[in-house]
């Protein structure tokens, strides 16, 4: 190894020429990195204010599907299940009425809504149920028909003195146009496809639905 400024030998590793004094083995030196200019971000051709207009349109839409869709079912679910209450006390009603017929040979006298008549309240209560349903889960009155009574309503003919009907006028509260066939019993039974099928009565007479939603009798 030789000394770049004199030419002198020097030993390897040494880091001074012995002769001259000139270091060596000195790493180059690299020249300053310039720094380059950032890019500007590129600018949305959108404003703050048309963004947030275009997500507000997006959830409107979205909230108005999922009300299309859930609100209806909502309200045919609670339907459902004032149906379901409404002819359960419909029962309860029936077997008092059944107790107190197989005790006495007949029904009560009652002939239409029976709310504030004290005396068929006392012949079912609290003997033969504790408390008497008074009203449907639409908040509107039962009717109830027992023994000759029972003739008239909904096409019935030739009721005894064992015979009796619990009636309850549906969703709407509106008494429905129909008529009890005694060929076809199971006519009176219907589907339940949509809200305004519930708007049919719902109708007990002596021991059986005449007419009630199918799939809850």
């Amino acid at each position: 190894m030789f000394c770049t400024a004199c030419g002198a030998k020097v030993a390897e590793g040494q880091s001074f020429c012995i002769k001259c004094g000139v270091p060596l083995n000195v790493p180059p030196t690299r020249p300053p990195e310039i720094p380059r200019a950032i890019a500007p971000a590129k600018k949305s051709s959108l404003s703050t204010g048309a963004i947030v207009a275009i997500v507000a349109g997006g959830l409107i839409v979205f909230l108005g599907i999922l009300s299309a869709v859930a609100i209806p079912n909502l309200l045919k679910a609670r339907v459902k299940a004032q149906t379901k209450s409404t002819m359960a006390d419909i029962r309860m009603l029936a077997t008092a009425l059944e107790d107190y017929i197989t005790d006495n040979g007949r029904a009560p006298d009652q002939n239409g809504s029976f709310e504030g008549n004290a005396q068929f309240q006392q012949a079912l209560t609290p003997f033969y149920i504790k408390v008497l349903p008074l009203k449907d889960q639409w908040g509107r009155n039962f009717y109830i028909y027992c023994g000759q009574a029972c003739d008239g309503q909904y096409g019935l003919s030739g009721a005894s003195e064992g015979d009796y009907l619990v009636v309850s006028l549906g969703k709407d509260g509106i008494r429905e146009n129909w008529e009890y066939d005694p060929g076809h019993s199971g006519s009176g039974l219907f589907a339940t496809g949509s809200l305004s099928d519930y708007d049919r009565d719902l109708i007990w007479y002596s021991g059986v639905w005449i007419r009630a939603p199918q799939e809850y009798r």
